[in-house]
């Protein structure tokens, strides 16, 4: 019994939270406007709010996030819709990458209302949107150089009985109501989804045959949006 009592007093219990910090920006670019007095909003694997916080003149922040598990940071500010992150804390203090903080302004919903036009119950709820891209395990690559997949399937799974699929663009990024799979812009849009937690899953077609890419969370606000550029699959093949 004292040798236990001793084991445990040398691995103290695990903190309630961990530290988030990083930098908010005006777009998911590493090099768009940084982003000051945006309110962020922190919440854990239940949907249930940990923190909130507001970011610097130079649009850095640091907000509590639970400890060793899954979290999301909502970011509101004027001019921009509410954005949605998630991740998982699995140290004392997580650094954000650079360009992965971000709220989408409204112009750019201004322009997805035309470029998804028709898109059924675009106007009426939240939105997920991607693009669907190819893991390559090289150092330092820019998101936006990673391969498109345009064989990929999604869906949007909110529980067992309730899952969602996306609009997809032509390869000409139009939307287009007969399309299936991703397409040459590898772009995908999840309209009027429900608040809270839910599950992006992707397949896709390589070499003619149909491989599994990989899961994501994600948070979704209301009246906001998550984008996932890059939703990932790790071998694509291709």
């Amino acid at each position: 019994m004292p040798i236990v009592l001793l084991l445990a007093a040398c691995f103290p219990a695990d903190p309630d939270s961990a530290l988030f910090q990083g930098i908010v920006r005006s777009g998911p670019a590493y090099d768009d406007p940084t982003l000051p007095e945006a309110t962020l909003t922190s919440f854990d694997a239940d949907g249930a709010q940990v923190s909130t916080a507001v970011s610097d003149g130079d649009g850095s922040f640091e907000i509590a996030i639970p400890w060793g598990g899954l979290f999301a940071v909502v970011v509101e500010a004027d001019g921009h819709m509410p954005t949605s992150m998630s991740g998982v804390g699995q140290t004392d203090t997580v650094l954000a990458p650079n360009g992965a903080v971000f709220a989408r302004p409204d112009a750019w919903w201004e322009t997805a209302q035309t470029t998804w036009s028709g898109c059924p119950d675009l106007e009426t709820g939240p939105v997920v949107e991607g693009i669907l891209r190819a893991y390559l395990p090289v150092p330092n690559q820019e998101v936006d150089t990673l391969p498109v997949i345009n064989t990929g399937s999604l869906t949007l799974d909110i529980d067992e009985d309730d899952p969602r699929i996306p609009c997809y663009l032509d390869d000409l990024g139009v939307y287009d109501p007969d399309a299936s799979v991703t397409g040459d812009t590898g772009q995908f849009l999840f309209a009027n989804v429900p608040p809270g937690w839910a599950t992006v899953r992707s397949t896709f077609t390589a070499d003619e045959s149909v491989s599994d890419g990989m899961d994501h969370a994600v948070f979704v606000p209301a009246a906001g949006v998550v984008t996932l550029d890059p939703a990932m699959a790790e071998t694509p093949g291709l």
